[in-house]
């Protein structure tokens, strides 16, 4: 559980966000959909992240 609260808080989801997931997954398998749906947002969001990052990294090693 620890590991995936670090990956979660990696992509920067919030404390506050990261307690709803903990009290999510103690629910157990009522909360499976809810909890997919979590991931997906924050895979989507971080893949949104990298993108903007990897197009910076670009134009810095255009300058370089």
């Amino acid at each position: 559980m620890l590991r995936i609260i670090d990956c979660l808080k990696k992509t920067g989801l919030e404390i506050k966000d990261i307690k709803k997931f903990v009290a999510m997954a103690q629910e157990g398998p009522s909360s499976y959909a809810a909890r997919k749906e979590l991931f997906e947002v924050r895979r989507t969001q971080a893949e949104g992240e990298i993108a903007r990052l990897q197009k910076a990294l670009a134009m810095v090693k255009f300058k370089c």
